[in-house]
């Protein structure tokens, strides 16, 4: 629900956990929630989303889920960097604080990223707000 009673914003235009995730898969997942809120008439689940996006540039797959912060320690778990970029089949980052996994950034390595992508989100500590696009 939004600060309006009767009203929620699902896609790109909403915030959730007070961000707003521009990609079309915000538009995939929160509709849901906002209709189970609607048909109620109040908030009775609240969205539980990990932002991701992907996005196909010059002949490689960049993909990234989760939400890093400046402090996150990055760890590159699979394929190497040269000189500053992904070395020849990509890479597999991840962005970790206090012993977690915040973040998971991928070049070329789309199976290892949907598996920890999947990881991060069976982790239980992801964003929730109330409703789908509260704002």
């Amino acid at each position: 629900m939004t600060a309006l009673p009767q009203v929620v914003a699902v896609g790109d235009v909403a915030r959730v956990g007070g961000a707003r995730a521009e990609h079309w898969t915000s538009a995939t997942e929160q509709p849901r929630v906002a209709v189970q809120n609607l048909l109620a008439g109040r908030t009775v689940e609240t969205a539980r989303t990990l932002p991701y996006f992907w996005s196909d540039q010059y002949g490689a797959r960049i993909q990234f889920a989760g939400r890093r912060h400046a402090a996150d320690t990055v760890r590159v778990t699979e394929g190497a960097l040269d000189d500053g970029a992904p070395a020849e089949g990509g890479l597999l980052a991840l962005y970790e604080r206090d012993g977690r996994t915040t973040a998971v950034f991928s070049i070329d390595r789309p199976r290892p990223f949907m598996k920890a992508r999947r990881e991060r989100a069976r982790s239980g500590d992801l964003v929730e707000s109330a409703g789908a696009g509260a704002s």
